[in-house]
């Protein structure tokens, strides 16, 4: 394979149209690696996938065997039983072998269905049980089902609720996004402020953005606006992904995704917001590559203007834990991206404009089951992970802070989306941390009559 076909396919490597079997296909042929498909931020189910796959080959897992549907018995179409309208006679019979006109004719005895042999009946009791106790990704068990090894009525029977099973159904035809360069976007309206979400790839930063908009309609305080039908589709999509129990797909390689939507508060006032969500290869490609490039002029170009601006950090506390593995594919640490990204706001002055900077601890459930024992509050552990983990990044916002003309706030929040299983399924929405982080959105940004929101004084 050549260098040019092989970087297409890795940086296309999530788009659905790719299936599994493809994916495995370049990996046994050798013209891509699983480590590279990791590298370029491969789903993590897939990744999954792909290394079972790979066990099994070498011999070190067994392979999952399909149970074949038992062929039904074929029956003669004159065939009715001893109460046959024509008779139960071979004299009266009108097709009688002694008297008929074609002569005799032999019937075939029927044929024997086939029953599933022990160790397919074992197999699939395994992973049913692999089911119930969560321990496989959808992928897999998408793969099982496809493979008849068992059907949703088993896993049903098996005491598998009917919200999961559905969620099930629905992750099999959930649509994929449409994908945007910066080119595609219509400019961003002015009067507004700008929220952007900073993060590398597969952080989080469309689950977490799902999560905000999706407790913005439960609450009745979300007014979709005109100026970008494609955004208000894409926020209308990845909200009922959510509500129908899955989590958001990830964006494209190289995607962006612009969202202009108000918000309005308790007095009803509306906060006209810009939310503009970047694509995490192009902040690693920021790092990798320095500010001097095509791709940061096209982003700067893009965010560059008088709109006042919240920037999110979203920190993904999975992949800070996974840092020291040794299959880690990930050649940087994200604060050391996280600086080199607060630099180039610093540098382009788009921080002059910025009012708030908030690092969200996102994947926190890892933090508070570490501290199960503890008794402080989330808040206090999201500080603490911050200032012990990310004390780099956490000094160089003060410091631009103090360096700037524009004193900004800086908050730390936590942020999970709730309990998730077979990776991609959510079990429970926490609304907790989409509240919060909300709530302080509207805090710091204007409505439209100018000013700050009425929460300011509650939250500064």
């Amino acid at each position: 394979m050549d260098k040019i076909k092989k970087r297409h396919i890795l940086n296309d490597c999530n788009n659905p149209n790719i299936s599994i079997d493809k994916l495995d296909q370049f990996v046994t042929n050798g013209d891509i690696s699983i480590d590279e498909f990791k590298q370029y931020n491969l789903e993590i189910s897939k990744v999954k996938e792909l290394e079972r796959r790979q066990r099994v080959r070498e011999g070190i897992e067994p392979e999952i065997v399909p149970v074949t549907e038992a062929p039904k018995p074929i029956t003669d179409i004159f065939d009715t039983g001893n109460s046959s309208i024509f008779g139960n006679s071979n004299d009266s019979f009108i097709f009688s072998t002694d008297n008929s006109l074609f002569g005799n004719i032999q019937q075939q005895a029927p044929i024997t269905p086939t029953q599933p042999n022990v160790s397919q009946l074992q197999s699939k009791g395994i992973e049913i049980q692999k089911v119930l106790t969560e321990e496989v990704t959808i992928q897999h068990i998408i793969e099982c089902l496809n493979n008849r090894i068992y059907t949703y009525t088993d896993l049903e029977a098996a005491g598998v609720p009917n919200r999961i099973i559905n969620a099930f159904k629905y992750y099999q035809k959930q649509f994929p996004t449409r994908y945007y360069n910066v080119d595609d976007l219509p400019p961003m309206d002015k009067g507004r402020t700008d929220v952007f979400f900073v993060g590398i790839p597969a952080s989080g930063k469309s689950v977490m953005l799902s999560g905000l908009l999706y407790y913005t309609k439960k609450k009745g305080v979300s007014v979709p606006d005109a100026y970008n039908q494609e955004g208000e589709k894409y926020a209308a999509q990845i909200t009922a992904d959510l509500e129908k129990g899955v989590l958001p797909k990830a964006t494209g390689s190289g995607t962006y995704n612009y969202i202009a939507i108000s918000l309005k508060d308790e007095r009803r006032k509306a906060h006209p917001l810009n939310i503009v969500e970047v694509p995490g290869e192009n902040y690693a490609k920021i790092f990798d590559k320095g500010l001097d490039n095509d791709e940061v002029r096209g982003f700067v170009n893009y965010v560059k203007n008088s709109n006042r601006k919240i920037l999110i950090f979203v920190l993904d506390a999975l992949e800070h834990q996974n840092r020291l593995n040794a299959d880690y594919a990930n050649a940087y640490g994200q604060g050391d991206i996280y600086v080199s990204i607060l630099n180039m706001f610093k540098t382009y002055k788009i921080l002059d404009k910025t009012d708030a900077v908030y690092i969200v601890v996102n994947k926190f459930d890892i933090i508070k089951k570490e501290h199960a024992q503890s008794p402080k509050d989330d808040l206090e552990l999201a500080g603490e992970f911050v200032n012990e983990e990310f004390k780099n990044l956490l000094n160089n916002c003060i410091d631009a802070k103090e360096n700037s003309s524009n004193k900004f706030k800086i908050k730390v929040f936590p942020f999970s989306i709730g309990e998730v299983c077979y990776d991609k399924i959510l079990k429970t929405y926490n609304e907790e941390y989409s509240k919060n982080i909300v709530e302080q959105i509207l805090s710091d940004s204007f409505i439209v009559g100018g000013g700050k929101g009425i929460f300011g004084s509650l939250f500064r």
